[in-house]
């Protein structure tokens, strides 16, 4: 390889030349295995930058410009390299070598940038062969491929009038006419295209006949007014869905990034191509091109810029290693571990930006192919399709929409899939599992088609072949495997139907063990179900049988299930009821398991979820709040450390990006030791050590605190080496789940992956469809192997799983967000033809049709799930729209309209006492509940015993409101003796204006006395009625009853609230029901039941659920009673 060092460029120092050569001889020798993978190309490129060898460089460009697209920031890097080393002036076969770059390069990606690099000096032999004709056709070239951009061509456009007009300014009179006459076309040409500029560009036209064709001046210009209408009509009159291409390039011109202009783009496609909105029922396919064009365009910008931060943190994270290797030979301590760190996290941020993007320019090629199919000649739709898998070789999409264009010759199919594979794309470290499953599945599907049964000759048969290959690459990519088991469903089926004289071969293939097989049930039911069809009875049943005894089975009740039904089949009554006693056993093993892990989850929960601080932390303690009485199955709560600053002025907080988890730790470290370690770091606002879990989080006050503190990794704390992390890489976000799962299903789902340090849920109360929840594991190692679950298919809801990223957490969306309401169908709509409405603008997840069964029609409305909430937006656009002669209203759907106030006729709900009676009659109050309670856990257990419309957790009071369906509910939750339990608290349930009653005084007489001794008894405190006396006569304090509630009074405390007096109102009421009943029955009995039957047929429940007085009311008749009380 001949190496030279540019003069351009500064030299690299001796330690990063010494790091270059060595890495480059590795890509070197991956490249004698690999020659044509992408990856080690472009590493090589830089490297060879690097090192000044501009040759060698320029060769490898050339090697990738025919493999792949090169972006737009790579080929200006290969144009200036080509450029400034070929001789000065540039000889003939230079230039031509140079201009043939620029026309590759601008059929890549319509690009302006291209312009401003041509070569500047040419040799005289070169200069006579550029005449002016050959110049005029190679401007007009470049003109005519930047037309579609439409707010941008008139400066490629000006670029050819200034030259002309040069040339008019060089010529003698007697032969300007001609070059006049030429420019008189060009601006002709010019008013026929739409752009943003043409009442400049006919002002223009005006000035220039003015000045050089003054006499026809009228006469031109009315011409030229004429010509440009059609153009102008285009760009500024032409509407469909209420908007003109004028506005959507105004649209893209303030648009601030990309996303928006992406977006922008995506709709604006669905505009130029959609056929059903424009009066003549055709399209422009120019514009059309050109609207595709810019949109990748767009994304290619962006993941050339993703690109280059993802080398610069590739080269930067080697030197990193390099120095670490180099202290470590010396005996010198790694100072440099938070910078190595630092570098991996800028690392995969650009990996997964650059992944983004170009999933994003792969989702625009795909439309682009598809419409071109319809809308062009085979041709080139080809070249489309070419284009495509040369810019996103990384999407499978793309390859397999290619592959299917060559079906018809299978030599090109095959020469192109192994294409596919050699560019290194799909089997790069960090790649996508699913992208590379999907192309060996469509080339195995490729292979069924194309060889029948019996023409595979002497050899293996292709689909075999296939499926042991992909098998093979998906272990080298994960020794996991593919967990979605799609090739090997397949293969067997394949077997099965259409070669079952070789299915024998391909049960050799799937049964080769891996950890992704062997704990799948669909794999066990599989394989077993193969096995029995085929005759092999026993051997099924050995496969059931070795797979329920396995303790990491992902879902055992669906085997035992299989396994049964596969007995009720095959088995005798004997093996029925040995099979059913096994499988007791293995249910009871699977049940002690999940209630130990239950508990520690429960016990780690509770600690974690009182260990961390709330906004009240720093408000004063209520002193005048019920007091509770410790009783022997109070919850244990590990005390965690007041948070550092809160003397001060509270500042926001930011626990996302200030909090790190501490994992590794001993089991006696305790919190000052933490804080003594992170001392150095900065302040440090809450400490909070995990118990059972040897693990901690520490919160600072400031976030430029953490990177000192995550510079701690891997150093040792009492002898024990510590893991430092940022917390909220070890949180996932969850969303797009059925409704029907709950907390215990996702924990048990999670959890086969790692410790569940906590799981949070949010609160229904605004809105009962909400579908997501954030899942905090043990580790960030943990939490990237939960992410195999994204895309799990859970009831017909694709699970979607990501890491919760702060710096993307605006871009994260509720699932209900997707959903939109369309009104104004007609009642012949099929849901194909709201599907086929609203595809244009994203993909169309579920179409749900308002049906009417008896008439068989639409009842003109319907709900559109779109793919993300970009896309549902976007949709937004056909809001007023028409569609077969109907205007439609498209909107997003009220979710919370349960919830809001009727207005009808005036009358809201607080001004109608029917209505509120009927709501607090079917309203509860909880009592006790744990600290750290969670709204949406909450209403999940609770609706395990009665339906919940709306809860409200007041944590404060640890109470909460909750609003079921029908007061029959109410009742019957009133009803259970012992409320229920929830975190392993006893919950307390009663009517919405009771409290809780006493807790039992079961505490020794040492904890009472010395209880007694600490508390101070108020003078608010409330005894049983005392008789009437005589008025005038004095009377003694009643004495206080031991059994109520203590409350705290302190001089100075804050004033009690209007709960508190109602609270003690009815305490009062109460107490005198009691007497009352007492008295006229005569029984004491009934003084300890007090629920039982009195004379009159009313139970203290039934006295306060069963009254119809309204709150109002209530507050009324209790104020007047205390004051007839009053001595």
């Amino acid at each position: 390889m001949e190496v030279e060092q540019d003069s351009k460029e500064a030299a690299p120092s001796d330690d990063a030349t010494e790091t270059a050569l060595v890495e480059l001889d590795e890509v070197l020798a991956s490249l004698d295995q690999h020659p044509e993978n992408v990856l080690l190309l472009k590493r090589q490129v830089l490297l060879l930058q690097t090192l000044g060898m501009s040759t060698a460089a320029i060769e490898t460009f050339q090697r990738l410009t025919t493999l792949v697209m090169l972006n737009e920031d790579e080929w200006l890097k290969y144009l200036d390299l080509l450029i400034s080393t070929s001789p000065q002036p540039l000889p003939v076969d230079s230039f031509l070598d140079v201009m043939e770059k620029f026309e590759q390069a601008e059929r890549d990606y319509l690009c302006l940038d291209y312009r401003s690099h041509p070569p500047n000096q040419v040799e005289s032999d070169l200069a006579e062969i550029l005449v002016e004709d050959t110049v005029r056709e190679m401007i007009r070239g470049v003109v005519i491929r930047g037309e579609g951009l439409l707010s941008e061509s008139h400066l490629l456009w000006q670029l050819a009038l200034d030259w002309e007009i040069g040339l008019l300014q060089l010529r003698d009179e007697s032969s300007r006419d001609e070059q006049i006459e030429r420019i008189h076309s060009l601006y002709i040409e010019r008013l026929n295209i739409p752009h943003a500029t043409i009442d400049q560009t006919l002002s223009s036209y005006s000035t220039f006949v003015g000045e050089w064709a003054p006499k026809q001046y009228e006469e031109r210009l009315v011409n030229a007014t004429e010509s440009s209408q059609p153009a102008k009509f285009k760009y500024e009159t032409e509407k469909r869905y209420g908007k003109h291409r004028a506005d959507f390039e105004q649209e893209i011109t303030y648009a601030s990034d990309v996303i928006t202009q992406g977006q922008i783009f995506g709709v604006y496609i669905g505009w130029e191509t959609d056929l059903r909105a424009k009066t003549n029922g055709t399209t422009d396919p120019i514009l059309a091109r050109a609207v595709f064009e810019r949109a990748i365009s767009v994304y290619a910008k962006a993941a050339a810029a993703a690109d280059v931060t993802r080398a610069a943190a590739v080269a930067s994270l080697a030197v990193r290693t390099e120095s670490g290797r180099k202290k470590s030979k010396k005996g010198k301590e790694h100072v440099d571990d938070d910078q190595r760190t630092a570098k991996e996290e800028d690392l995969r941020v650009a990996e997964e930006s650059l992944k983004a993007y170009k999933d994003a320019e792969a989702g625009v090629w795909l439309r682009y192919q598809q419409w071109m199919k319809g809308n062009s000649t085979e041709q080139e739709a080809s070249e489309v399709g070419s284009r495509a898998i040369r810019a996103c070789p990384g999407s499978a999409s793309l390859w397999i929409e290619f592959l299917s264009q060559l079906e018809r010759t299978p030599d090109e199919l095959d020469a192109a899939f192994e294409r596919s594979l050699a560019l290194g794309v799909f089997t790069a470290p960090r790649a996508p599992m699913a992208n590379l499953v999907e192309l060996f599945l469509y080339k195995a599907a490729s292979d069924n088609r194309r060889y029948g049964v019996g023409d595979e000759g002497e050899g293996t048969h292709p689909v075999l072949n296939t499926c042991t290959r992909a098998f093979e690459e998906i272990l080298t990519l994960d020794r996991a495997g593919d967990p979605s088991l799609k090739l090997e469903k397949f293969l067997l089926e394949w077997a099965e139907t259409r070669a079952q004289h070789l299915l024998s071969q391909a049960l050799e293939i799937v049964k080769q063990p891996n950890k992704s097989r062997s704990s799948s049930y669909q794999y066990v039911i599989l394989l077993a179900s193969v096995e029995s069809r085929r005759g092999n009875v026993a051997q099924a049943g050995d496969i059931y049988s070795k797979a329920i005894q396995r303790s990491d089975l992902d879902w055992p009740e669906a085997v035992y299930e299989a396994f049964i039904r596969h007995e009720n089949i095959h088995g005798t009554v004997a093996n029925i009821q040995e099979v059913t006693l096994r499988i007791k056993k293995e249910e009871e093993k699977v049940l002690r398991r999940r209630e130990k892990a239950a508990q520690e989850q429960s016990d780690q929960f509770q600690s974690f979820v009182q260990a961390l601080p709330s906004q009240s932390s720093a408000l004063p303690v209520d002193v005048a709040a019920e007091a509770v009485p410790v009783t022997e199955d109070t919850t244990h709560v590990t005390e965690t450390v007041k948070p550092h600053g809160d003397d001060g002025p509270l500042l926001k907080r930011d626990r996302e990006n200030t909090t790190v988890l501490v994992s590794g730790l001993s089991a006696n470290v305790d919190v000052p030791q933490l804080e003594a370690f992170f001392s150095e770091s900065g302040p440090i606002r809450e400490t909070t050590v995990l118990p059972e879990s040897s693990s901690a989080l520490v919160e600072f006050q400031r976030v430029d605190s953490v990177p000192t503190a995550l510079a701690k990794d891997r150093k040792k704390l009492q002898g024990h080496e510590i893991g430092i992390t940022m917390l909220w890489r070890s949180n996932l976000y969850v969303t797009n789940f059925p409704q029907s799962m709950d907390d215990e299903g996702l924990r048990a789902l999670f959890s086969q992956y790692g410790n569940i340090l906590q799981t949070r849920w949010p609160s229904k109360k605004y809105n009962e469809r909400r579908r997501f929840c954030y899942i905090t594991m043990d580790s960030p190692r943990t939490a990237q192997e939960a992410l195999v679950l994204d895309g799990l298919q859970m009831e017909g809801f694709r699970l979607s799983v990501r890491i919760s990223n702060p710096t993307v957490k605006k871009t994260r969306t509720d699932a209900s967000n997707n959903k939109l309401f369309v009104s104004g169908l007609k009642s012949s709509t099929k849901e194909q033809d709201v599907r086929e409405l609203f595809e244009p603008y994203g993909t169309v997840v579920k179409v749900k049709l308002g049906w009417d069964e008896v008439k068989q029609a639409c009842k003109g409305f319907a709900f559109v799930e779109m793919e993300n909430e970009a896309s549902a937006k976007a949709s937004l656009t056909l809001d007023g729209s028409r569609f077969r002669n109907k205007r439609l209203q498209v909107q997003f759907p009220d979710l919370n309209i349960a919830n809001k106030k009727s207005t009808d006729n005036g009358i809201a709900p607080d001004e109608s006492r029917a209505a509120t009676a009927e709501k607090r009659a079917r309203s509860v109050r909880l009592h006790r509940l744990p600290n750290g309670t969670q709204e949406g856990i909450l209403q999940q257990e609770l609706e395990k015993l009665v339906p919940v419309k709306r809860l409200e957790v007041f944590e404060k009071k640890r109470e909460a409101v909750a609003e079921l369906e029908s007061a029959a509910d109410a009742g019957r939750l009133l009803m259970r003796p012992d409320g229920f339990v929830f975190n392993g608290a006893s919950i307390v349930v009663t009517e919405l204006g009771g409290v809780a009653p006493p807790l039992r005084q079961e505490a020794t007489t040492e904890a009472s006395t010395s209880t007694d001794n600490l508390v101070p008894r108020s003078s608010l405190s409330f005894a049983p009625r005392p008789p009437r006396r005589a008025i005038g006569k004095g009377r003694q304090a009643p004495a206080i009853d031991k059994s109520l509630p203590v409350t705290l009074s302190q001089p100075g405390g804050p004033a009690r609230a209007q709960d508190d007096f109602r609270a003690m109102v009815a305490v009062k009421n109460q107490q005198r029901r009691e007497v009352l009943v007492a008295k006229q029955s005569g029984a004491t009995e009934i003084m300890s039941h007090p629920n039982d039957t009195s004379e009159n047929g009313i139970t203290a429940n039934e006295g306060s659920v069963g009254s119809k007085r309204s709150a109002e009311g209530d507050e009324d008749h209790d104020v007047k009673r205390l004051k007839q009380d009053a001595p």
